[in-house]
């Protein structure tokens, strides 16, 4: 594979992979990075560099690197507490190098692809990423969804964004909160107004209160339901991060225990079927 562009050249000296050469500008070769490579350059002038790595963005630079080497998606998985992006179908190279960029300096623990109707690792990717993708773990899956399940019973939490999208769930929990429920619920519907709104009330003046607010109320069992299946997530929007992390605190603890006890109740039902 030949890189090419100035921070692209950098990471790849810097990084895991072999680097066999580098061309470069009279005026770029004789930089400090390039003079302490340890690996051979020749001097080619800006035309040659074109032809050599296929585009005129190569910032008077280009090297010759091994094959990109794809991490494994388990691995991202057991790495303790993972931070993983996983990315559907993204195509376009621009796109996906900046996200790697970004994922990079988020400090993420790797990036995860499609192996089918996505980007794959390439120069482009490379040139736009500013070389992240030499130190940042990259996998590609067969099935984006199986890898999202796998996660899910990983203990990982899934969050999931499509642009331009008009409507989401938001599931508020506060349990031992009531006033934080109407308090998050006040703030989305401020900042998004078209989202849908999803919760229960701890009593009938409550469920008024989130009614004027455009929040609809669910039946137990429903709720119950939905998080069994995967079809709700969990959005905390406040300004007090305490209140946001005693909220989610309270939804794990109250999901665990409500299907617990559910899962249990149908043991014992079919127990006694039998």
């Amino acid at each position: 594979m030949i890189v090419y562009g100035r921070n692209a050249v950098r990471e790849a000296l810097r990084g895991p992979r072999a680097v066999a050469r580098v061309w470069a500008t009279v005026r770029a070769a004789d930089e400090a990075w390039l003079r302490d490579a340890g690996v051979p350059v020749s001097v080619e002038d800006g035309e040659a560099l074109v032809r050599r790595s296929g585009s005129d963005e190569h910032q008077g630079v280009c090297a010759e690197v091994a094959a990109y080497e794809y991490a494994d998606a388990d691995a991202l998985l057991a790495a303790e507490a993972p931070l993983i992006v996983a990315l559907d179908e993204v195509q376009d190279p621009q796109n996906l190098g900046a996200i790697c960029r970004t994922a990079e300096c988020a400090g993420a623990t790797g990036v995860v692809l499609p192996r089918h109707r996505a980007a794959e690792v390439t120069a482009a990717v490379c040139k736009a990423s500013a070389g992240a993708v030499e130190h940042l773990p990259v996998a590609q899956v067969r099935n984006l969804a199986d890898f999202l399940g796998d996660a899910k019973r990983a203990d990982c939490w899934v969050y999931g964004a499509e642009a331009g999208a008009d409507t989401a769930d938001l599931l508020i929990i506060a349990l031992d909160e009531r006033e934080s429920i109407t308090q998050l619920a006040r703030i989305a519907r401020a900042n998004f107004p078209r989202l849908r709104l999803i919760a229960r009330a701890h009593d009938m003046r409550h469920m008024f209160e989130l009614r004027d607010l455009g929040v609809e109320m669910v039946e137990r069992e429903t709720w119950l339901s939905a998080l069994k299946l995967g079809e709700t997530a969990l959005a905390v929007s406040t300004q007090d991060p305490e209140r946001a992390q005693r909220a989610v605190r309270a939804f794990a603890e109250w999901i665990t225990s409500e299907l617990s006890a559910t899962e249990g109740k149908s043991k014992k039902r079919s127990a006694v079927e039998r």
